[in-house]
């Protein structure tokens, strides 16, 4: 779990314990004897449970649903990876400068991107895995290399072989109520992109044995 993620992690098992703690004080005030000891380990116990599951949550889903902390154009490289942690990639970008990449992991839907430039000063930060962008890229991503998906989109949920000719399916998980993810077939051999689209996310297709 990176430092972003292990922040949110610890702030929310630090958010349950406050509640626990306000909800003792309140039990103090109100139960005598026995009823309180009771009342005051339950209480705890809940408390701890409630804690540890969801520090549990937020590391195993990468915190896909929770933003990073906003990048302040102008930003020291060095300021951000010590508030934000090691990103999940970087890549050089053509002009100059450099992207940092922070995905949320095979199953999140978010992956976010901070650019900086030559200086290793920040020029700003985007969630890249959304509809609007996947339309703007569609224009130019045939004949596109994989470098430059890379940069575009970051590390894709999935990477698989298809088809007699040794092509790579690469695919992206993110944000939206249909049960779909965004996907590119890429020729390893010539390096480039083929063709991308939509298709069924296989998390949502049930079973043959269950379906009617």
């Amino acid at each position: 779990m990176d430092g972003w993620q292990r922040s949110f992690a610890h702030a929310t098992a630090a958010t349950a314990a406050t509640a626990a703690t306000a909800a003792t004080a309140r039990l103090t005030l109100a139960l005598p004897g026995a009823a309180l000891i009771t009342a005051l380990i339950t209480a705890l116990i809940t408390a701890l449970i409630t804690a540890l599951i969801a520090a549990l949550i937020a590391a195993l889903t990468g915190c896909a649903a929770v933003a990073l902390p906003s990048v302040t154009g102008g930003e020291a490289r060095e300021a951000v990876l010590a508030r934000l942690g090691a990103p999940t990639a970087r890549y050089v970008m053509p002009a100059g400068g450099e992207r940092l990449e922070y995905a949320s992991g095979p199953f999140g839907r978010t992956t976010w991107m901070v650019d900086f430039d030559a200086a290793g000063r920040a020029l700003g930060i985007r969630q890249v895995l959304n509809e609007a962008h996947f339309a703007e890229l569609q224009g130019r991503a045939p004949n596109m290399n994989r470098g430059a998906l890379l940069r575009e989109l970051g590390t894709p949920g999935e990477r698989r072989g298809v088809g007699r000719f040794g092509e790579e399916l690469w695919s992206w998980r993110y944000p939206t109520n249909d049960c779909l993810w965004f996907q590119a077939v890429l020729d390893p051999k010539a390096d480039k992109v083929v063709s991308t689209g939509y298709n069924i996310d296989p998390r949502c297709d049930p079973p043959t044995a269950d379906r009617s």
